[in-house]
C-alpha cells in the first residue's frame, strides 16, 4: 500500500542516477535533489556499495549516508553502459525527479 502523499520511486533508475552523478563527478546531491525521501537514497547507495559498484561511501547504522567520496568503480561503469538507452533520457538532477518516478 502506497501511502497517500508518498510517490513510488524506480529503485533502479534511482540507482541509475545514483551512479551517472557519480559518474559526473557530482559527490554533493542529496535525497531532495532526487526527489526521495531519505531511506531511498541510503538504501541505494547501501546497495550500490554492496554490490561493488561503488566504492568509498559510507552508511551509517542510523540510516545517514556520506558520499563525499564515493566513487563509481568498473562495475558501475559496465552497469551504466549496459543501460545506455535508458540513460539517454536521463538529464541530470533537474529532470531526475519525474525520471524516476514509477
Amino acid at each position: 500500500m502506497i501511502r497517500k502523499g508518498v510517490v513510488s520511486v524506480n529503485k533502479e533508475r534511482v540507482r541509475l542516477a545514483i551512479l551517472k552523478e557519480l559518474d559526473n563527478g557530482n559527490n554533493a546531491f542529496k535525497h531532495v535533489d532526487l526527489g526521495i525521501e531519505p531511506n531511498a537514497l541510503n538504501d541505494a547507495v547501501e546497495f550500490l556499495q554492496d554490490e561493488g559498484y561503488i566504492d568509498g561511501a559510507e552508511v551509517y547504522v542510523t540510516g545517514n549516508y556520506d558520499i563525499s567520496n564515493a566513487m563509481i568503480i568498473e562495475k558501475g561503469e559496465d552497469y551504466l553502459e549496459d543501460n545506455s538507452l535508458l540513460m539517454k533520457a536521463y538529464k541530470g538532477l533537474k529532470g531526475a525527479r519525474d525520471w524516476i518516478k514509477i
